[in-house]
């Protein structure tokens, strides 16, 4: 018996997710057509911190338990033709901050944050991904002076004890 394939596939892979955090899943949906039996070999850029549930699957999840930007590669090999397709995975690791020492001020002095005073760890991160949110507690006796969000500054007219916290994230 003679079997003639179709020499060319429509290729149709989708990727649910193609931001995740760490210790998150990436999921493909093969809904490829082909008279043509093909083989399925996927593979990423870097397996370092990267699992994949079954790489001759049509459609395996990949895990990435390391923050970077990845590129997972398929190949389909069939009897008549193959081809290869490319996806983008950034993997996001939380931001950090740590505060450097802060000096004693006077009141009615304005206090500055700057890069010696806040350290802040961003990863891979893009600019418009970063949130950054500032509290200081008692709130009463501060004004707020420099609405930059990384280094701002405030004036403190009321003398005490203040305690200030900086929350970060990806958005």
């Amino acid at each position: 018996e003679l079997i003639v394939y179709d020499n060319t596939f429509v290729l149709d892979i989708v990727q649910d997710k193609n931001v995740i955090c760490e210790n998150e899943k990436v999921s493909f949906t093969n809904n490829t057509i082909s008279s043509d039996p093909l083989d399925y070999t996927w593979s990423v850029s870097s397996m370092d911190g990267v699992t994949i549930s079954d790489v001759k699957s049509t459609a395996p999840e990949i895990t990435f338990t390391k923050y970077g930007d990845y590129v997972v590669t398929v190949v389909m090999d069939g009897k008549c033709s193959d081809q290869t397709a490319t996806y983008n995975v950034r993997v996001k690791k939380d931001p950090e901050v740590k505060f450097g020492t802060l000096e004693t001020i006077c009141n009615n002095n304005k206090f500055t944050f700057d890069n010696t005073k806040v350290v802040y760890t961003w990863y891979n991160m893009l600019e418009t991904e970063k949130e950054i949110e500032w509290t200081i507690t008692p709130n009463t006796g501060v004004t707020e002076e420099d609405t930059d969000k990384e280094y701002p500054s405030y004036t403190f007219t009321e003398t005490g004890d203040y305690t200030i916290t900086v929350k970060v994230k990806a958005m």
